[in-house]
């Protein structure tokens, strides 16, 4: 379970930043 924990963040936070970029693109159109 600690593994899941210490990976989990690093995961959401690249899925974050991926959502944002194309919300950027899609505002930027």
């Amino acid at each position: 379970m600690k593994a899941i924990s210490e990976i989990l963040p690093v995961v959401l936070r690249r899925i974050w930043a991926i959502q944002t970029r194309k919300w950027g693109y899609e505002s930027d159109l």
